[in-house]
């Protein structure tokens, strides 16, 4: 009887550690693919974007557009002119690692704007992950698996201009 209350607790921190696994009951995964989905109903495809730590202390800013960037360089004044819905999203603090996205206060979101539609989708289904910050060649990478619903998400892999 001893052996089964000591095992209980084990089978139970496992069947934890299982369901919240990436691709499990936690309801992300990460497809192999470029960063794509659909933002207002209509395919999105992410073409370059920035992830800038310089807009607020502490804190990863970042945007990830479906247009190349235009003139000097991704983090010039209107380097984005004329791009469509855009994901933007926060990571607190700048580092790599895995955060699944969430309600509430303090959790982990992941905002699909809709430009034409003018509408904010807040995803709170899914996770992103940061897999690289290089300060030195000024270049991060990531993936992520963001929903709203049917008509509102994105899944994939990007690589952005950092500083």
């Amino acid at each position: 009887m001893k052996r089964i209350l000591f095992l209980l607790p084990a089978l139970a921190a496992l069947a934890l550690v299982t369901c919240n696994s990436p691709g499990g009951a936690a309801g992300y995964s990460f497809p192999n693919q470029p960063l794509q989905g659909k933002i207002g109903g209509v395919s999105w495809t992410y073409v370059s974007g920035t992830a800038d730590s310089t807009v607020f202390a502490g804190k990863l800013w970042m945007e990830l557009y479906d247009v190349s960037y235009m003139g000097p360089g991704p983090f010039a004044p209107g380097a984005y002119f004329g791009a469509g819905s855009t994901v933007l999203f926060t990571i607190s603090p700048v580092s790599v690692g895995l955060r699944p996205l969430a309600a509430g206060l303090g959790q982990q979101t992941v905002t699909l704007y809709d430009k034409p539609g003018t509408i904010n989708y807040v995803c709170m289904e899914g996770a992103v992950e940061i897999l690289t910050l290089d300060a030195v060649n000024g270049v991060m990478t990531g993936r992520m698996d963001a929903k709203f619903d049917a008509n509102n998400y994105v899944s994939g892999n990007f690589t952005a201009a950092y500083r």
